[in-house]
């Protein structure tokens, strides 16, 4: 995983050679009220669950933190 600014998180299956972006986070419907404050917009803790491979947890400056079981 890697978190971006703007706030955005990208996933890779392939150990870092390709990334793809997670689209639930960036189509998440309060995305729109997402304002940046004077740190900016960056999505910047991304963590993982050794327990549950699917479950990831985000923090993004400006929205909070968003808990996905997924993947």
């Amino acid at each position: 995983y890697a978190g971006t600014e703007p706030a955005a998180l990208f996933r890779s299956e392939d150990r870092g050679e390709s990334f793809e972006l997670v689209r639930p986070l960036w189509e998440h419907p309060t995305r729109s009220r997402w304002e940046p404050g004077g740190g900016g917009e960056g999505l910047h803790t991304v963590l993982t669950d050794s327990r549950d491979a699917k479950a990831v947890t985000v923090a993004v400056s400006t929205a909070g933190v968003f808990r996905t079981k997924d993947g």
